[in-house]
């Protein structure tokens, strides 16, 4: 019993450490195999659809989290992309 308490404490404590460190923005897909043929899938990852962007490599993610960044109305091939029904 004595083990497993402190196998919790030591969760406990390096969980407290974990930083999630710079965000690291996405480049491309290899491919679009769902979703309108007519809609770009590009609009998934490019920050068309977010109030506020960022710089990748460089903005830190905890940051970023704290401005409270939010999805801007979505219209779709203009920035958003939609799955096929």
């Amino acid at each position: 019993m004595q083990r497993i308490c402190w196998s919790v404490v030591a969760l406990i404590a390096i969980a407290g450490q974990a930083e999630a460190g710079l965000i690291v923005a996405p480049v491309g897909v290899t491919a679009n195999t769902m979703g309108d043929p007519l809609l770009s899938i590009g609009k998934t990852f490019d920050q068309s659809g977010l109030n506020v962007g960022y710089t990748s490599g460089v903005t830190d993610f905890d940051a970023y989290v704290a401005g409270t960044p939010t999805h801007a109305f979505v219209v779709a091939g203009v920035n958003g992309w939609s799955g096929s029904s």
